[in-house]
């Protein structure tokens, strides 16, 4: 049993460059900056103590991530960006 790898905020980010036609290699790009952050900023990752119990840092994001982002946020982006 291995937790399932949905970060809310990272599979948003990925789910929208896909969106506006990233290729799906810059869009996972996209959502590991979110998720981990860069030399200056810390990601989601840091914020969540749930997050780093449960996965380690530098948690490769792959299609099991890809899989289940488009699956929770491809229905609902085009009604949140109706409002």
């Amino acid at each position: 049993r291995q937790p399932i790898p949905f970060f809310a905020k990272a599979s948003y980010v990925f789910v929208e460059a896909c969106q506006k036609g990233k290729s799906e290699e810059k869009a996972l790009q996209a959502a590991a900056k979110t998720l981990w952050g860069t030399e200056f900023t810390r990601g989601e990752w840091h914020w969540d103590p749930y997050l780093q119990r449960c996965f380690p840092e530098n948690f490769e994001l792959g299609a099991d991530f890809a899989r289940l982002a488009r699956a929770v946020y491809e229905p609902v982006l085009p009604v949140m960006a109706k409002e």
